[in-house]
Order: structure tokens, then sequence, then C-alpha cells
């Protein structure tokens, strides 16, 4: 009862005193005459009682908005005192220089928070507005704001109000008052009694920096530091960074095609200047956020019963990191990669398929709980990874050129292999924490962490930054578990617009460490753990197994705004499949279906680029045969089962047709129509193709994954519509006919005496595409036979047109139509040999991403994106106008 009655008058006395804060800021709005040395009237904003929530509920965004535009001075006055006030707490808990220093007091803890809370609050409005000047003016120039422009209502002629003038006293106050506020931010974090542990005092010397054995927690750079502080630290911490994180967050009001070439002083302060506590805040946020466990000594349900001060802490942390990580100056920037138009010019040089790589779209981000903000339709300046082609299988150490960004250097600059060790355990403890916890024996009885995008952030950048962790990671037997989690959330997400980021984030890493030789071979371990694809029952083989069966799965069953990102994912297959030994019966029967989704003309046709998804996976097919027969046996089986889709490919035609009719089918229906004409035979003696045949003969698609991952032309840039003589669009028709006596001999663009073509059918032009940033409204492509012959004469289908050549009349025969017939069909393919059969195989060619501007823009929205949805408690970013992405209210 004595409780519960002091809840409730503590509940009053809050009340009371959010009263007074309200009634403090109206005054500030509309009182023009307020006095900046009254100390009584400017005390109530850090002395009432509040916690860290009561300034998002007592002041609202129209408020602060409203004192930016009609009483500038009031706000310039306010940020001011609030900056001073911190000053004064840390120059008199630390002492100043020749005198004892004065102990704290919980009233000044109290006042301190309090002045970051308002801090934390107005600072993401301050950047609404790129237009005006009180940025520039309040916190870097320590001048007074422009006076309020006039009102409606005034009388003309009258003139504005004054502007209050700022007090700047002291010797702190010689720099801007942004440069005061960080440092005092940077204070704080390490001050003594308040985020650690008391100590009596900290080492302070010039051109020194701070002992590491004052970090938070200990790993990277010490591994003694001081003891754990108690929960109101954690909670200082926490409130710390948070008012960090608002002070960074100028990117969020840039747009997304400005957000590479827009400097930012805050960020500029911190990564381009050396301080005293900046090793010691890259080891703090790396080593707080790595040396978290959920788990503890694995009681279950022990995240029920006891208080968890770190998770928040670590989830901060990681944000914070990961915006000093990820950016770069302007100077640093290179501007060779030019944006333009829809997309982003960078190109793709593999042979022997020319054109530029698909873009990657940005995330579509989504609140996973009603009434939680969204980001939705972030701006799909697509990232297209650039691709660098090697014919060299060792691997190179790059030397990487100093960064402007210190916190860039320090990454680069990890060189011990205990350190290695630390932050890749901690990577796959935490990032494989939500694969464990949904696999437990009792429901929820393991704590699921939700920061491990973050993490995989951190890791990307980690990998990317320094080569040599690269190299220890892919060559660590652990590496195995991480993979596993990183399909998991590709194979789970594939269709959830809320985890559309991830997958591309996971992409990125794929495509990257896809690139070294000891990553691919290491696929070929056998799998050891639990089965968590879904889709895929039975054992798995090997871990290459698994990487084939998720990636073909999202380019057949992703969301439609995956599609930019499924030459991305066929390229990882590419890179690995030289060193691919043995692949699953699972894993080739998805290729195939695979294969016969891309070659299908409704498909082909549908945009310009499409042809490059069908030649990337007949150069996996190439790369598995002709370096890895031995173990692929089950490849060739599934390659003579399927030699319709083959022949069709070889000798697929488009003619001009007469002008389209209003009364005639649309394009998708002519498509399915080509589709129907099925060929002759490719050989004599082909095997049963009647599960095949009934497939390919079907207008609609055969499953509902092959309707889904049919891509829309719309969604991709296109050619402009060709005419004819009398100014009317042309229409095509697809044509696919066999030539019995073809042998292979690569001319598969020859046409037939006799080809069987489709009806008539003209193309009508689709929906013009939704409008988004950098995506302007393109013509509707419309495919033309010099397009096809252009890249079909470059296919692979060589080899494969050989195999079905000499080894079809043969697996004819062993045909007998019983059940026995595969095995024995297996086991003629296992001790036959291909030698003399195939054309000698080309040099392994890897294609290796290469960081750009593209890709650095995509991953500032999304890292963005991930840290407005993650805020929203107390909601740091919430009714403020954000730019950088479109954002998006549940109800």
């Amino acid at each position: 009862f004595i409780e519960q009655a002091c809840q409730q008058i503590a509940r009053m006395g809050q009340g009371q005193s959010a009263a007074k804060y309200q009634t403090a800021v109206q005054e500030l709005i509309n009182n023009h005459s307020v006095v900046p040395h009254d100390a009584e009237f400017w005390s109530q904003f850090w002395t009432l009682p509040t916690t860290a929530d009561s300034p998002f509920s007592d002041i609202t965004p129209d408020d602060i908005r409203q004192l930016k535009t009609k009483n500038p001075g009031n706000l310039a006055v306010l940020l001011n005192q609030a900056v001073g006030q911190l000053h004064a707490y840390l120059i008199r808990w630390n002492g100043p220089p020749g005198l004892d220093k004065a102990p704290a007091t919980g009233q000044d803890y109290n006042t301190a928070l309090n002045c970051i809370r308002l801090i934390t609050r107005i600072m993401p409005f301050m950047f609404e507005d790129k237009n005006d000047e009180f940025v520039e003016r309040v916190f870097w120039q320590n001048q007074p704001p422009h006076p309020p422009p006039p009102q409606p209502g005034d009388t003309p002629g009258k003139r504005a109000p004054p502007v209050p003038e700022i007090v700047v006293e002291g010797e702190a106050n010689k720099a801007p008052l942004a440069v005061q506020l960080l440092d005092a931010l940077m204070d704080l974090l390490f001050q003594p009694n308040f985020t650690i542990t008391n100590v009596p005092s900290l080492p302070r010397h010039p051109n020194h920096t701070l002992p590491l054995n004052y970090i938070w927690a200990s790993g990277l750079g010490s591994e003694e530091v001081l003891a754990a502080p108690p929960h109101a630290a954690w909670m200082h911490r926490l409130e710390v960074l948070k008012c960090l994180l608002s002070c960074l967050s100028e990117a969020l009001y840039v747009p997304s095609d400005r957000i590479c070439w827009t400097r930012n002083k805050w960020l500029d302060y911190i990564t381009r200047h050396e301080g005293y506590y900046s090793y010691a805040l890259f080891c703090t946020l790396i080593n707080i956020s790595c040396s978290y466990d959920p788990v503890g000594w694995g009681v279950p349900y022990n995240h029920l019963m006891f208080r968890d001060d770190h998770e928040a802490v670590a989830s901060a942390s990681l944000q914070v990191l990961n915006v000093l990580l990820n950016y770069y100056p302007p100077i640093a920037l290179s501007r060779s990669n030019s944006v333009s138009g829809g997309s982003v010019g960078l190109h793709h040089q593999a042979r022997p398929s020319p054109g530029p790589s698909p873009s990657v779209s940005s995330s579509d981000l989504r609140a996973a709980a009603d009434g939680t903000p969204s980001s939705e339709d972030l701006p799909q300046g697509h990232p297209e990874p650039r691709l660098r082609e090697s014919r060299s299988t060792s691997f190179i150490m790059p030397v990487m050129p100093p960064s402007h960004n210190i916190f860039v250097n320090y990454v680069r600059d990890l060189k011990r292999i205990k350190d290695y060790k630390f932050l890749f355990s901690a990577f796959i403890r935490l990032v494989s924490n939500p694969l464990q916890a949904g696999s437990t024996r009792l429901p929820y009885s393991m704590k699921e962490i939700s920061n491990y995008d973050d993490l995989l952030m951190v890791f990307w950048r980690m990998i990317e930054e320094n080569p040599r962790f690269l190299s220890y990671v892919i060559a660590d037997e652990s590496f195995s578990q991480l993979l596993v989690a990183m399909l998991h959330f590709m194979h789970e997400g594939r269709r959830n617009p809320a985890q559309l980021g991830l997958v591309h984030l996971v992409t990125f890493v794929l495509l990257l460490v896809s690139g070294e030789r000891v990553f691919a071979i290491n696929l070929n371990k056998s799998f050891v753990g639990k089965n968590t694809l879904s889709d895929t029952p039975g054992p798995i083989g090997t871990y290459a197994d698994m990487l084939f069966l998720v990636c073909g799965r999202l380019v057949l069953d992703g969301h439609e705004k995956l599609e930019n990102i499924h030459e991305c994912l066929l390229t990882v297959l590419a890179n690995v499949s030289y060193y691919t030994k043995s692949l699953s019966m699972q894993s080739c029967v998805r290729l195939l279906k695979l294969f016969e989704h891309l070659s299908r003309p409704r498909f082909l046709f549908a945009a310009e680029k499409h042809y490059r998804l069908v030649h990337l996976l007949l150069e996996i097919m190439n790369n598995l045969v002709q370096y890895q027969y031995e173990g692929n046996a089950r490849l060739v089986y599934s390659i003579l089962r399927c030699q319709n889709d083959f022949s069709k490919l070889a000798h697929l035609r488009i003619v001009n047709s007469v002008p389209p009719s209003p009364s005639q089918p649309d394009m998708a229906m002519m498509m399915m129509q080509a589709e129907s004409a099925a060929p002759d035979a490719a050989t004599q003696g082909e095997p049963d193709q009647a599960t095949e045949d009934a497939s390919a003969s079907s207008p609609p698609p055969a499953s509902p994954s092959d309707a889904e991952a049919a891509p829309a032309a719309a969604d991709q840039p296109s050619e402009p519509s060709t005419t004819n003589e009398e100014g009317a669009p042309s229409t095509v028709v697809a044509e696919q006919v066999a030539d019995g006596d073809h042998q292979g001999d690569g001319d598969q663009g020859a046409a037939p005496q006799e080809p069987q073509q489709a009806p008539v059918v003209p193309v009508e032009p689709s929906q013009p595409p939704i409008e988004v940033p950098m995506a302007p409204q393109v013509p509707v492509f419309l495919p033309t036979n010099e397009w096809l012959e252009s890249w079909r004469q470059h296919l692979p289908l060589d080899n494969i047109i050989r195999i079905i050549t000499n080894l079809s009349p043969q697996i004819q025969g062993l045909c007998t139509g019983s059940v026995g017939d595969e095995p024995q069909i297996l086991d003629y393919l296992h001790r036959t040999t291909l030698v003399g059969i195939l054309s000698v195989p080309h040099p392994i060619v890897i294609r290796r991403y290469q960081p750009n501007d593209a890709t650095q823009m995509w991953f500032i929205t999304f890292m963005w994106g991930v840290i407005y949805l993650k805020n929203y408690s107390p909601p740091l970013f919430s009714g403020s106008n954000v730019r950088l992405f479109i954002v998006n209210v549940q109800t």
C-alpha cells in the first residue's frame, strides 16, 4: 500500500512538472522579451524532474518548428544555455586546472540528464530545412539567428522583434557551439561515476589519448577495464549515445541522390580529427556490442527473470558505430561514378557478355508491429556492385589507401589475430542467435536479439575495409555457422517487405566473399546442423547445396523488389561453381527449374538485360561440368532430362509482324502461346520428357513461384519503342524451332527451313513505372531480332548441346521404364567421361566486388532507415520531415 501511494504521489508530481514544462515552452514561443540572463526562467528546463521520455511528450514537433520560425533567438539562447550547463558541470566535476574538483551530487546528474534530453529532442528538427542558416549561424559561427520573417496579419512596416543576445562566457565558448556540444558528449561518455565506475581522476595530458583501461568493456584494445557500473550508469550511457546519434542525424534530411556529396560538419569534426577520446570511443563501441551475451549460462527463460541493461546500450553503440564508419567526406569520394537517370552508371565488364550489371533496389522498411512508424519505398537509386574480373586464383593482399575517416583507418589497422578472433566469435554468436532462439525445444526459452542487422552492417564494413580480416574469416572453420545464419535470413525474408534490406545486405556479403578461393572450397564440407529451409525437406548435402538452393529460391520465389539483385545472386553461384565438387539432386533440379523459368520468352522479352541471367546460369552449368564432372553426374542427368528447354532457347527467333490491333491479346499471352509451340527433338532418341513438355505446353506458370517471380517490364530500363514505316508500333512474334541436324557447333542462331510460327500477336505497352526518386519514366522495351542475335551468339550453349548430342542416345538405350532406371543411368554417367566431347575449359574468371559510390549511397540509406525504425521509444526522429526516404506511418 505504501509503495502504491508513493508511486501515485510521484505521478502527481510528474504531472505538475509536465504542466510547468509545457508552459515554459509556450512562453519561449510567444514571448519575445525573454531575457537571456534570467537564470530563474531558464533553469526550469533542466531543474524540473523529468524522465527520458518526458521531453518527447511535453514538446511536440510543432512546438519546435514554431519556436524556430517565430522566435529563433529564444531557441538559440536555449541551446546555448543547455550546452553551457553541461560544460559548467564538467568543469566542476573534473576540476579546473590547478584547483580541486567539487563532488558531484544527484541533482547535478539530473540537471545534466535534463540538458541531454532537451538537446536530443530538439536537434533532429534543426536539420529539417536546409535553406535556412540557423544551424550554420548558431552552431558553427556563434552568431544569433536571422530575425523571423513577417507573419501574416502583421502591420505593414512593423519591425521584427529583436533577437536576444547569446550569452558567451568562459574559455570553452571560444569554440563553435557544435564543437562544445560534441566535446561535452565525449566527456560525458567517459565521466567517472556517471557513465563509468568512479575513479579518482582521468589522466589528461596534451597530445595524448585516453588510456584504454577506462573503456566500457574488455576486448579490442584492452583486456583489463574498470568494474561494471551500476544500473544508473547504463541508463546514462544510453541517453548520451542517443544524444550523440541525434546530433549526427543530418543525413536523414538530405535527399538520397545527394547524400554522398553533402558535407556533414558534425561528422567531419568527429571522424577527421583524432581527439583525446577517438580511439577509446572506437574500442568502446565495438567491445560493448561484441561482449553482449543474451544467453548467459543458458538457463531457460532467464531473460524474463532478470533485467538486461546491456542490450539497449549495445544496440545504440552499434548504431553510432555504423554512422561513424559509413561517413566519407566529400573530398574523399570519387565522382567518376556519376548518377544519372534512374540508375547508377556502373558497368560490369565480365566476359563474354557485355553490358551493365543489374542494379540492386533499396530496402522496403516496415514496422513489424502495428502502430510502429515504418520507412517504405526508399529511393530507388539502386546500387550496382562494380564487378572486377580476375583470372588469377591466387589471393593478393590489396593495399588500402589511408582514409579521411579515422574510424575507417582504425578498422584497417586491425592486425592482431586475437582481435580477429574476438570480433569474429562475437559476430557468429550474436548473428546466429535468432536462428538458435527459434529452434529451441521450449518455446521462447532463449532471448532473441533484434540488432543482428546492425551487426551485419558492421561485419560488412570490416571485411570490406580490412582484407586481412576477410582472409581470417573465410579461412576459419566457424564461418559455416555465420553462413547458415545469413542464408536463413535470406530464405525467410525473401517475401517479407520488412526484411528486403537485410536480404540485399547479405547478398553484398556473399558477393564479396565468393571472390575468394578458400570460401568456395570450404563450401564442399558436409552440412552439419539442422535444416532450417522450410521448402526443402530432407537432409542437405553440403554448404554449397544450401547456397544454391537459397539463391535459386530467391530468384524463383522472391519479392518483386529483389529482382535487381538476381544477377548478383547468380554471380555468387558462378564464382563458386568452379570449385563445387558435387551438387545434390535437389540442387540440380533447382538449377534446371531456374533455367526453365529464365529462358522462357515471357521473361527474356520483358526487359532488355534479362538475357544476362540466362548467360550466367549457362556459365554456372558449364563450370560445374567442365571443372568438376566426376561429382556432378546428377547435373548432367538433369540436363539430359530437360534438353528440350535448351533446344528452345537455341532456336528462339523474333520476327516483325502487322501493326497491333486492340482486339488481340497482350504481350504476356503472346509469350505463353509462343512457349506452347514445342520444337522438334534436338537429337534422335530423347529420354522421356513428359513432365517438362507438360509444364511447357500449359499457358499458366507451373507453380505460384513462377508467376510471382516473373518481373514486370515496367520495372526495368528499356529501349524506346520501334516504329514501322507508317509510324505505327511494330509487333514481335517469338518463334521456337529446333533443327534436327545441328551438331552443337555453336551456330545456334541459324534459322530453320520451315519454322513453326505462333499466331501474330501485337505488343501493347505496359503501364508506366511508378514514379520514385531517381527513376524517370522510360519507354516500354520491344525486343527485335537484331537485339536477340546480339546476345544469343555469345551464350555458352555449345558444351550443353554437345552433351545432349553425344550422351542422349546412350541414355535412351538404358531406359526401360522401370523404377531402377535412374540409378542405372547415374551409374553410367559416373563411369563415362566427357574428354574429347567438351571444348577446352576457359580460364577461371572470378568477378570480385569493388566499392563504389552507388553502393555507398544505398548503404547509408538502408542504415539510417534501420536506425529510424529502431529509435521509436523514445521517438527520436518521429515527426520530423525525413528526406532520405519516404516514411509511412501504420495506424
